[in-house]
């Protein structure tokens, strides 16, 4: 399965533009954030616009924009040929930061070139991510998402250690700039081999739509009524809108673990700051990516309805007892040490089964979503994901400074407990017993791919 969608073509042309474009949006993400918090610390830049207060103010700008840019980006994903949507969105950030260059250490007008890099960021994902299911055959779906997964923590991991190291080590941020602006002209031109109006191309013609891009001169007109349209066709499909749910669940509770990891690392492993990526957020990592290449597996082996509420439970304890560590123990030392390593062993298997709610949840969406809706869909999903996780981890960087992070764990694995138990109810009540993909709509039918919108 993994050679035959290595050879896939259009699904490498898409999987390398996600690699390069996540990879060189981190980077230059992080490096501003980086870069804020560099020049409010030092005297010597005192004068240049920048408060203490800057770098919250750039992650908040960050996610500030996700619902509507990313609502407004899956109509018109569901409009126009998306490859010619990523193709200008990557163009359009080449230039961007070209423009930026010599104004890359200026002081507030960085916090525009922040809210518009977050913008096209926000699209970009939602263009993607609706263009997936049309490369890959239905076979190839689990392992295609479980792959974009990885690709997505993997260059989120490398993009923070390779900003850190360009902003300890660079005076400004016209280098950064210059070579983002390279990469996403590379990206460009990967994104430009795939094939045209690939909206209406399917590998495993699974359905053919000759009319799925609509009269393009009224289409902003229809963006509030095409909105209404998506809504109403999740509400419709249960399997849908509760993959969208677990989806959005899983990637807050990972945004949240991440944003207090640093406080957690000083507190109960005794780290610095610059160990955390070692030994905490890559081991993570590592246990998504693993997650990732097994979900396939498991899936078909135990039904996608048994495997989330397993993982889920799984991963709300072990949660739990990384939290209680803290508590238990006087600190762990870094070291070659029983302790230490069953400790580091705990993370990984973490990651895994975080992934295995996640990814089946991502490859569901893909799998019976309505191809005339899929962007949508996605839109919905990014815009709820960003929000609620730039939401909660303002407030979890509050929360942790008066639980401490040991406390803060335990408190969010309960949360996630609590949670599960609570879906269940809703499991209950629009699927009864039976498995996602076992669902039967009001009209009789097994809720498949061709399931139109009416």
């Amino acid at each position: 399965m993994f050679f035959s969608l290595v050879k896939n073509k259009n699904f490498m042309r898409l999987w390398i533009t996600q690699t390069l474009s996540q990879t060189e949006s981190t980077i230059v993400d992080f490096s501003v954030a980086l870069f804020f918090a560099k020049v409010a610390l030092d005297p010597a830049m005192a004068n240049s616009g920048l408060g203490e207060s800057a770098t919250a103010i750039v992650f908040a700008l960050q996610y500030l924009p996700a619902l509507p840019a990313a609502l407004i980006a899956g109509v018109i994903a569901d409009i126009f040929d998306r490859r010619t949507l990523m193709l200008a969105t990557n163009i359009f950030r080449s230039v961007f930061l070209l423009l930026f260059v010599f104004a890359a250490d200026a002081g507030p007008q960085l916090y525009i070139f922040v809210l518009v890099m977050a913008v096209c960021m926000h699209t970009y994902d939602v263009y993607e991510k609706a263009t997936l299911r049309n490369v890959v055959t239905e076979e190839q779906l689990g392992l295609a998402t479980g792959l974009f997964l990885f690709t997505l923590n993997a260059t989120t991991l490398i993009g923070v250690v390779v900003a850190g190291i360009l902003v300890q080590n660079l005076p400004g941020l016209h280098a950064i700039f210059l070579s983002g602006a390279a990469f996403f002209v590379i990206a460009s031109i990967v994104i430009y081999g795939l094939p045209k109006n690939i909206n209406n191309f399917h590998v495993d013609h699974y359905e053919q739509n000759e009319n799925i891009l609509v009269d393009t001169s009224r289409a902003f007109k229809k963006i509030t009524t095409s909105l209404k349209q998506s809504f109403d066709y999740l509400i419709s499909k249960p399997p849908v809108w509760i993959s969208v749910v677990l989806a959005t669940v899983v990637q807050t509770v990972t945004l949240m673990i991440a944003s207090v990891s640093f406080y957690y690392g000083e507190q109960v492993v005794h780290i610095s700051l610059d160990q955390v990526s070692v030994f905490l957020l890559i081991p993570i990592a590592m246990g998504m990516a693993i997650g990732g290449g097994i979900n396939s597996f498991f899936t078909k082996r135990f039904g996608y309805r048994r495997l989330v509420n397993f993982s889920w439970f799984i991963a709300s304890i072990l949660l739990f007892v990384l939290g209680m560590i803290g508590f238990i123990t006087q600190g762990l030392r870094v070291g070659v040490t029983f302790e230490f390593i069953l400790f580091e062993a705990l993370i990984v298997i973490m990651g895994v089964f975080v992934t295995l709610i996640q990814s089946p949840a991502l490859e569901l969406i893909q799998k019976f979503a309505d191809p005339k809706v899929r962007g949508r869909v996605f839109g919905i999903l990014v815009g709820a994901t960003n929000t609620i996780a730039g939401i909660l981890v303002a407030i979890s960087s509050i929360l942790v400074a008066d639980l401490k992070a040991r406390g803060f764990i335990v408190f969010l694995s309960i949360l996630l407990l609590t949670g599960l138990f609570l879906f269940q109810f809703v499991l209950r009540k629009f699927l009864g017993n039976k498995d996602y993909t076992e669902y039967v709509d009001p009209a009789g039918s097994v809720l498949q791919n061709q399931n139109k919108l009416i």
